[in-house]
């Protein structure tokens, strides 16, 4: 039987000029034209919540069709606010949830935070927008309101990454099934508790906390160990590499997983998962 990420690799016309669309964070962002006002003051955006400000930050088309939002600092030297809305998610195949979400940048020319006053302008920079995706997990239908509460959205950086996606639900969903596994599992530290019952494990990942799929070869060396060794598009298109889903912290341990879907010989990937301590920048 040919590996989960060769087979799934051939899909349909409509599917491909769909995934084109689903490119990575770094190409997928296009402007969606300037906000007025075009300066807004530090004091109005401490002291409302991001839909309360939104009819302030993004267009009025933007504005009307929006459904969340937050609003978060970011450390710089000058002063740096980024506000991230979310538009309605749908279904984009039937399996396949999808949402655009724009990204406003608030800077002011103030140097150092601890200068910066109520009155300090800052400028309200044009709107980028984000196409992001997630596979439906546990059921297979993907609908407007389902696809609004899934968890898991992340950029499909390249058309493969897809398939990644696919492969980590399909593990999930058998992991959660009764009877043998079709896949060889391992987790990392054997000494942490978790990975004491790995299948329980990869069966309740929380996909909530999942926020990027890369691909390439998992490979060992003596500098770095096991770890994703990324590859070129070519060897990409022919199906020939392993996934690895980073997720952020979770658990009272608040230590984050990695899910590593390696091609073996059957169906779907060998699962490796890798619980650690990772500081996040």
């Amino acid at each position: 039987m040919a590996p989960f990420f060769s087979a799934i690799n051939t899909i349909g016309e409509e599917e491909k000029t769909m995934l084109r669309r689903l490119t990575g964070l770094a190409c997928a962002t296009f402007l969606v034209g300037a906000s007025a006002p075009s300066t807004i003051t530090l004091g109005e955006i401490e002291s409302q919540d991001a839909m309360a400000l939104k009819a302030r930050l993004l267009p009025p088309d933007l504005a009307a069709k929006v459904v969340e939002g937050s609003v978060q600092r970011w450390f710089s030297p000058t002063v740096v606010f980024y506000a991230v809305y979310r538009a309605p998610a749908r279904a984009a195949a039937p399996d396949v949830c999808r949402r655009t979400d724009y990204l406003v940048r608030l800077e002011g020319a103030q140097s150092g935070e601890d200068k910066a006053e109520a009155q300090t302008q800052l400028a309200i920079k044009a709107p980028r927008a984000f196409e992001i995706a997630a596979v439906r997990l546990p059921e297979t239908g993907a609908d407007t309101q389902v696809c609004n509460a899934q968890a898991g959205y992340v950029s499909l950086r390249k058309p493969q990454t897809l398939a990644g996606y696919r492969a980590l639900v399909a593990a999930m969903r058998a992991a959660a099934a009764p009877g043998q596994l079709p896949f060889a599992i391992t987790c990392e530290p054997e000494e942490e508790a978790v990975c004491r019952t790995p299948r329980v494990a990869l069966a309740q990942v929380p996909l909530d906390a999942l926020f990027r799929i890369e691909l390439g070869h998992y490979e060992h060396d003596v500098n770095f160990g096991w770890h994703l060794r990324h590859v070129p598009d070519e060897v990409l298109a022919r199906g020939g590499y392993d996934a690895e889903a980073m997720f952020g912290a979770t658990g009272e341990d608040g230590k984050s997983w990695r899910i590593i879907l390696r091609q073996g010989d059957g169906a779907l990937p060998d699962v490796v998962m890798r619980r650690a301590e990772i500081i996040y920048h």
